[in-house]
This record gives structure tokens, C-alpha cells and sequence, in this order.
């Protein structure tokens, strides 16, 4: 194709008939060049072109690793996905396991609380209760009297002990009884004793108060008495000791770590009751024993709240 073939108006689009003509003679508009086309290819130079290309060993490279990198990116997206679908779906189901544990923990919570609104769970709870407080009694206190009995008597020596007066004093007073007896002379009564006729426990603030009333044998006058009384092992200490309706009483005397006591006082009346009062620091078990008792005591005070102490086994 002629040269000036490939110029154009830019304006009206004609072609120059003269190759001399540099611009359109209808628009005054110089031509311009356009560019070549490659169309006009015949099929033989289309099949060499297309030959060279494809046996190109850099063509296949590059698609090979433009292939490689698309199928890496689409597996980490789709590795990405899934587990961001695992991680959700995980969740969901513990976010429903926990659910459903609370549920059903709430639900066995309400059956276990409504069981026991119900009379005859209760009934045998309180049943089942007492019966272990009956045997801890059983087992544990009226099974250790003997040690009870072993650890008044070792107060008992110790409190002799605390003076020299109190011991001779109480040696004193044996000696004029075993005198006393022995004028009587065979054939006298027997002297009169004190027994118990009635006792009561009170509290007072954080102390109970026990009460105990006496009445003299034989309807005649007593005389000197002196009681001891002691806690069962130490689980309460002895505030006061004390003696109403005597002739006279004297001040308790109390060991070192006040578990045991002693009183002394005299009794001439025989027609109202001897009252004695022992104020105790907790509840706890009191043993009282005395020469001009007719029977040694053991008494309770509030010994359902008893906290017992640990039995070496």
C-alpha cells in the first residue's frame, strides 16, 4: 500500500488522491499519518507468529507461576475461611454448652431445693440429726465420766495446794467431824447430809447460771460443808460459787485456770432450802462432790450447745 495511503483529514476522514497533497484540498486541514495495522498478517505469517510464542519456554514459566500463585492464593483463602467457619462454629457450640450446663445445673438446684421444702425430707434430716447428736453425746461425754472424774480429783489436789492455810484449815475441819463422830458414840443417828431437791439453769449475757436447792436429812441442821465442783474438761470456766440461805459463806477459793472451785459454808436451818449458785462461762457438764452431800451430782448446763473437746484416742 501506497505511502500516502496511511494519511487522513483529520476533519471530513479523506484520503489524499496525490501523494504530492499534504493537506485535505476540500478542508485546508493537513493530513495526518495513522498507524500501521498488523491485520493484514496472511494465515501462513499468523501460524509462524503463534509458533514462536507458544514454543516460548518463558510463556509457559511465567504462567506456570502466574498459575501457581493464583491457585496458592484461592487454597489460603480458602484455608482462611474455612477456619474462620471452624472457629465460629466452635464457639456457637461452646457458647450452647454452656448454656445448657447452666440449665441444667439450675434445674437439678431448684429439684435439690424443692426436695427439701418437702416435710418428710426435713422430718428425716432432724431425725437423722438428732440421733448423731445422741450418739456423739453417748460416745464422747457420758463414756469419758471416768477421766471426768480423774481430772476433778487432780483439781482437787491442786486447789488443796494453793495454800498452806486452806490445807490445814480442811485438815482441821476433817479432824472435828471424825471428833464429832466419835462422841455421838454408837447408837446416835447419822449425821444429816444435804440432797438435792431441784435444780434450774439460766442465762445471763454470755454466762449460765446454775441453781441448785438443798434440803438437809433427817430434819436437823447440817452444819459445815464444803462442796468442790469442777467442768468437764475445761470446756467452761467457774465465774462464781456462791451460797444463799446459810448461816455462813465464805469466798470461793479457785485453781489457776478456774475449771474447779471449792466453797465452804455452814448450814443450821433445816426449814428452808440451801441455795447454791455456780456461774459457768459456757455450757458444759458440772460435777459437784462434797463429804456432806448424800450423792455426788453430775448436772447438765445447756449441753445441746456443749462444744465438746477432742478425745485423744
Amino acid at each position: 500500500m501506497a505511502d500516502f495511503a496511511n494519511r487522513r483529514c483529520p476533519r471530513c476522514g479523506k484520503r489524499p488522491l496525490d501523494a504530492r497533497l499534504v493537506q485535505c484540498p476540500d478542508c485546508r486541514v493537513p493530513f495526518e499519518y495513522e498507524p500501521a495495522q498488523v491485520s493484514g498478517l496472511t494465515p501462513g505469517q499468523l501460524a509462524a507468529v503463534t509458533k514462536h510464542v507458544l514454543g516460548s519456554w518463558k510463556l509457559w514459566v511465567t504462567l506456570a507461576v502466574m498459575v501457581g500463585a493464583a491457585t496458592a492464593g484461592v487454597v489460603e483463602f480458602i484455608n482462611l475461611k474455612a477456619q474462620g467457619l471452624r472457629e465460629e462454629a466452635g464457639r456457637a457450640e461452646q457458647a450452647n454448652s454452656d448454656a445448657l450446663a447452666a440449665r441444667i445445673g439450675e434445674s437439678i438446684s431448684n429439684q435439690i431445693a424443692t426436695a427439701f421444702q418437702q416435710p418428710r425430707i426435713q422430718d428425716t434430716i432432724e431425725s437423722v440429726a438428732s440421733q448423731k447428736a445422741g450418739d456423739i453425746l453417748t460416745n464422747a461425754v457420758w463414756a469419758s465420766l471416768n477421766q471426768f472424774r480423774e481430772k476433778l480429783e487432780a483439781a482437787n489436789e491442786q486447789l488443796a495446794k494453793t495454800t498452806n492455810d486452806l490445807a490445814m484449815l480442811s485438815n482441821n475441819v476433817h479432824l472435828a467431824q471424825l471428833a464429832a463422830a466419835q462422841m455421838s458414840g454408837p447408837g446416835q443417828d447419822d449425821p444429816a447430809l444435804l440432797t438435792l431437791v431441784d435444780k434450774t439453769v439460766t442465762r445471763e449475757g454470755t454466762n449460765y447460771d446454775l441453781t441448785m436447792f438443798f434440803r438437809p436429812t433427817k430434819n436437823k441442821p447440817v452444819g459445815p460443808v464444803e462442796l468442790m465442783a469442777g467442768t468437764y474438761r475445761q470446756t467452761a470456766r467457774i465465774i462464781n460459787f456462791t451460797a444463799r440461805n446459810v448461816d455462813q459463806a465464805d469466798a470461793p477459793v479457785m485453781n489457776e485456770i478456774g475449771d474447779a472451785a471449792k466453797l465452804r459454808f455452814t448450814v443450821s436451818q433445816v426449814d428452808t432450802p440451801v441455795v447454791v449458785e455456780l456461774t459457768l462461762s459456757a455450757p458444759t457438764l458440772v460435777k459437784v462432790v462434797g463429804d456432806e452431800l448424800a450423792d455426788e451430782l453430775t448436772l447438765p448446763v445447756a449441753i445441746d450447745q456443749m462444744q465438746l473437746p477432742i478425745v485423744n484416742r
